[in-house]
């Protein structure tokens, strides 16, 4: 089992590092397609489209079929539009491969997560957090790729074919590990505990239309849109202050590696703790650290302040997604699908948007669509700590109740 995980890390680093080596790249990609800020949102919120649709679909399937086959699916497309992109680039290809890209790896991110909550009972939650620090870690590792490229003028997209490469061995090597594994045993034996835990005292929920579960959907959808938002637009922000790609690149390779400290710390802190208070705090101090970056005027004190903000909302998708997963007791495949296309679907909503005010309002201006969108996030945050509290009064008292009965029997 702990080949598997390490499997699903290494594949988590790699698309980290192919994902994100688009982002710096759009100013270059702009000028070799002759197309504005505007299109390339739209090219964005093609693939971004795509990638819903794969997660929905893919976490509805891992109910149905072998988690297995759902998982080596994902990472075919995703080899494909690696491959795809080491072409010489035209909109077309540019298009088809954002396609394949963000359809694999949202299939590839929904499978892995129904995976560990299926297999994992009730023990996710720092599997959750640790496969997010692989991602942020491929994160820190592509600008300073691309920046590497760009100094030696080596053509980019060699870098797709090298990924290309790196994720047929890992395929292959994920392929023998899950044909040892009884996963569909595992599961069953799961499934029984969680249903056992519901006779005992927690309620069995409509699960896709539990309120906490919605909300966990909202919070989500504002705050990743808003997260992707400025890895996407980073070093077009900064083009603003006359700040190269080149060395945009490297700020954003910081960004990620301040996202990653800070993971690993609330890693550290979340056995004291939980996952709402821990997102509270992240969210007020986030919303804080990016106006402070907004207003300032000194370079120095905007590029820190925005790299601190990135740090409050690394653990995000981690703790929301283990939130819905707790209240998911027969569909989880389904529940993590849902709140996995919501992370994906704010970006489709938002990459035009900000692409129209790069485009008609000037690139400085893209930082205060992102405000908005979290100050949105906290909103619902506040009102999922609300239902958390209330529901977690009500189970306190019913356990009173059953120890009460326990007595007097």
């Amino acid at each position: 089992m702990k080949k598997t995980l390490g499997l699903f890390y290494f594949i988590t680093i790699l698309y980290g590092i192919a994902a994100i080596s688009i982002d710096p790249l759009i100013p270059i990609i702009s000028k070799e397609l002759n197309v504005g800020y505007d299109r390339i949102g739209l090219m964005l919120l093609i693939g971004y489209i795509f990638s819903l649709v794969s997660s929905l679909i893919t976490g509805t399937l891992c109910d149905r079929v072998n988690i297995k086959k759902v998982i080596l699916a994902g990472l075919a497309i995703l080899f494909l539009g690696f491959i795809i992109f080491g072409f010489k680039i035209s909109v077309i290809i540019f298009i088809i491969s954002l396609i394949l890209q963000k359809s694999g790896y949202s299939s590839i991110d929904s499978s892995m997560h129904s995976f560990v909550a299926k297999v994992y009972h009730n023990m996710h939650a720092p599997i959750f957090i640790k496969i997010d620090i692989m991602f942020y870690i491929g994160s820190i590792i592509s600008p300073l790729l691309i920046s590497f490229l760009l100094f030696f003028n080596i053509p980019y997209r060699y870098a797709f074919f090298l990924f290309a490469a790196v994720i047929l061995i890992l395929a292959f090597l994920l392929f023998l590990n899950l044909k040892k594994l009884d996963i569909k045993k595992i599961i069953i034996e799961n499934q029984k505990i969680s249903e056992s835990e519901e006779s005992c005292g927690i309620p069995a929920k409509k699960e896709r239309l539990n309120i906490i579960i919605i909300l966990c959907c909202l919070v989500m959808f504002f705050s990743m849109a808003s997260l992707s938002g400025t890895s996407s637009w980073f070093t077009t922000y900064l083009s603003t202050f006359n700040i190269s790609v080149a060395y945009g690149s490297i700020g954003l390779s910081v960004m990620w590696m301040v996202s990653v400290l800070s993971l690993t710390g609330f890693l550290k802190i979340f056995k004291r703790t939980n996952e709402i208070t821990i997102l509270l705090f992240g969210g007020v101090l986030g919303i804080i650290f990016l106006s402070v970056a907004a207003l300032s005027t000194n370079i120095v004190v905007k590029l820190v302040f925005l790299l601190l903000h990135a740090g409050c909302y690394s653990c995000f998708f981690s703790m929301l997604t283990s939130i819905a997963t707790y209240e998911a007791h027969k569909s989880k495949g389904s529940v993590l699908g849902l709140i996995i296309t919501c992370a994906f679907s704010g970006s489709i909503i938002f990459q035009p948007i900000l692409g129209y005010f790069a485009q008609y309002l000037g690139s400085g201006s893209v930082i205060y669509v992102l405000i908005a969108g979290y100050f949105i996030s906290l909103i619902f945050l506040l009102l999922l700590f609300y239902f958390l509290k209330k529901k977690h009064k009500r189970m306190r008292i019913m356990l009173r109740l059953r120890k009460h009965e326990a007595k007097m029997i």
